[in-house]
């Protein structure tokens, strides 16, 4: 559905398309500990080998016609660490409650940062409680906020530049059987 006047423009007349997006490599490194017998604390940090990302490219193509176009965005992004901490407390052997917190560096730079991506120094507070049912059955609810710190960005290969402020809730429900 291209409009008629983008119609005879051979991007929009792509029938295929390449691309390869290298995923980063990641270390963890994690511990808890139960303070007592209900209250288990827990820690995470966790690098990301983000360097891998030097750009995204694109290859359209129409096998029929031979046209073909490469569309290269760059990226240089950088590794990052999150750092994460939460707490679990067993109210019963039926009610878990839950509470962490994580900070998430952004891995992109401010030159290459993009809308189709957008990223900021995230903090995130998240709550959850599960439910543990003595036929197998497991549900957890949960939810969390998250608050990017505001950043200047500057974009210079689409000379893309202004202020960026995040924030986000998320919430969700998990269900899951033991098959024991």
């Amino acid at each position: 559905n291209v409009p008629s006047g983008l119609a005879n423009n051979p991007t929009f007349q792509t029938t295929q398309w390449q691309t390869v997006l290298p995923l980063p490599s990641e270390f963890v490194v994690g511990a808890s500990y139960k303070i007592t017998p209900k209250l288990e604390m827990f820690g995470e940090v966790s690098w990301q080998n983000w360097t891998r990302y030097k750009d995204l490219t694109i290859v359209l193509q129409n096998p029929e016609t031979g046209y073909s176009q490469e569309s290269v965005s760059v990226k240089n992004w950088k590794d990052n660490t999150i750092y994460r901490i939460g707490a679990e407390y067993s109210f019963s052997d039926f009610v878990q409650g839950r509470l962490g917190y994580y900070y998430d560096k952004s891995p992109v730079p401010s030159q290459y940062w993009s809308s189709e991506t957008p990223s900021t120094n995230n903090h995130s507070i998240n709550a959850g409680l599960g439910f543990y049912f003595k036929n197998g059955f497991m549900v957890d609810l949960y939810g969390g906020y998250v608050h990017g710190e505001e950043r200047y960005i500057h974009n210079i290969d689409q000379d893309f530049r202004g202020d960026v402020r995040l924030k986000a809730f998320n919430f969700g429900v998990g269900v899951a059987y033991n098959l024991k």
